[in-house]
């Protein structure tokens, strides 16, 4: 003898759980699609021209961070990244210096350093 159904369906597994079993998907399809998220978050790195900093650094802030500070409530953060090279070494008075810069200019203490 077959016995009535049980009170309490079975639960499906997560995957079928939003399939009808009559009439396919339970998503009403008559709702308009989700828009698509717009880009949030802008990054970019660019070697400054050393001949002239000044004229790179006021296009860079011109042409990108001025135009991105357009969008309403934008947080623009913009970092200097220094790496420099000298294959001879650096003289411990170019050293000495060159820290008590970066400390006076407020540069991150963990950020700065030499390697021999």
């Amino acid at each position: 003898m077959v016995g009535a159904p049980a009170a309490h369906p079975r639960q499906l597994p997560a995957p079928l759980a939003s399939i009808n079993l009559h009439y396919g998907l339970t998503e009403d399809l008559d709702k308009p699609a989700a828009t698509p998220r717009q880009p949030w978050r802008f990054f970019g790195l660019v070697e400054i021209d050393l001949d002239r900093p000044v004229k790179s650094l006021d296009a860079i802030l011109n042409a990108i961070v001025m135009e991105l500070q357009r969008a309403q409530g934008t947080k623009v953060t913009l970092t200097l990244e220094i790496e420099a090279e000298a294959p001879a070494g650096f003289a411990e008075g170019d050293i000495g210096v060159v820290r008590d810069n970066a400390r006076q200019l407020k540069f991150k203490a963990e950020s700065i350093g030499f390697e021999d």
